[in-house]
C-alpha cells in the first residue's frame, strides 16, 4: 500500500470543490458609452473636464462652446419675443385675426426653443433671454447623465461640427471582470459560483459569478 500510495479514510459525505486562482481585467459595458458631440458648429471656449478618468455627476458643465449660428438663433428668439409684446401692447382683445397672430408668435417661439433644448441650451439660459433680452455669446453645455470620462478628444480653442466627438462617458455602475481559465479549469465552474476578488492595494471582495 506504502509504494501504490495508498491512502485509507472514513468515508463521509461532503461537498466536492476546488478553488481556482486566476487573474482578471475590468473593462467597460460599451453598451452604458455615451458619445458627447455638439448640436451646432463653434469653438470650444472653455473645458470643465481636464483628463480621462474624471467622474462628472448629471447637469456637471462639461465645456463651453462659442457659435455665431446659436447666437443669431437667439437674436431672432428675441426679435420674436419683441414683435409679440408689440403685438399685444396694440391689441384690445384677442379675437378673430389677433388671436390666429398671436396664436401663430406662441407657435413659433416654442419652435425655436425647442432648437435650443435640441443644441443642448440650458433653459436657464432661454428664461434669461425672456427676461433680458440679450445674447449669451458662450454657452455652457452640461452632462446628461452621471459618469466618467473615458476619452477626452478636444482641447480649448478647438472649432467643432456636430460630427467631432468631444468625450465619451461610461457609467461606472456596470463593469465586466474578464478572467483568464485554462480548458481543464472550465468544467469546474459554474454559473453562480462564489468569486472573491482581490484588487491591487485593496481589500476582498465577494461576488456573484
Amino acid at each position: 500500500r506504502q509504494r501504490m500510495g495508498v491512502r485509507l479514510a472514513t468515508a463521509e459525505a461532503r461537498e466536492l470543490n476546488r478553488e481556482i486562482r486566476t487573474y482578471g481585467e475590468i473593462v467597460l459595458d460599451q453598451s452604458t458609452v455615451l458619445n458627447i458631440a455638439p448640436k451646432i458648429d463653434g469653438w470650444v471656449k472653455r473645458l470643465h473636464v481636464s483628463a480621462a478618468g474624471q467622474s462628472v455627476q448629471a447637469g456637471d458643465p462639461l465645456y463651453a462652446i462659442y457659435s455665431p449660428a446659436l447666437v443669431q438663433r437667439q437674436r431672432e428668439y428675441i426679435e420674436l419675443l419683441q414683435r409679440r409684446d408689440q403685438l399685444l401692447a396694440s391689441m384690445s382683445n384677442l379675437v378673430g385675426q389677433n388671436a390666429r397672430v398671436a396664436a401663430s408668435l406662441a407657435r413659433e417661439r416654442i419652435r425655436l426653443r425647442e432648437q435650443f433644448v435640441y443644441a443642448d441650451v440650458d433653459r436657464d439660459v432661454l428664461d434669461a433671454l425672456d427676461a433680458k433680452r440679450r445674447t449669451v455669446d458662450i454657452v455652457t453645455v452640461r452632462a446628461p447623465r452621471a459618469g466618467f470620462v473615458t476619452r477626452l478628444d478636444v482641447r480649448e480653442g478647438d472649432y467643432v461640427t456636430p460630427a467631432t466627438t468631444l468625450l465619451s462617458l461610461a457609467d461606472a455602475a456596470a463593469l465586466w471582470i474578464d478572467f483568464e481559465l485554462y480548458p481543464d479549469q472550465l468544467a469546474w465552474v459554474r454559473e453562480g459560483d462564489p468569486v472573491e476578488l482581490r484588487a491591487q492595494n485593496a481589500g476582498r471582495t465577494r461576488v456573484r459569478g
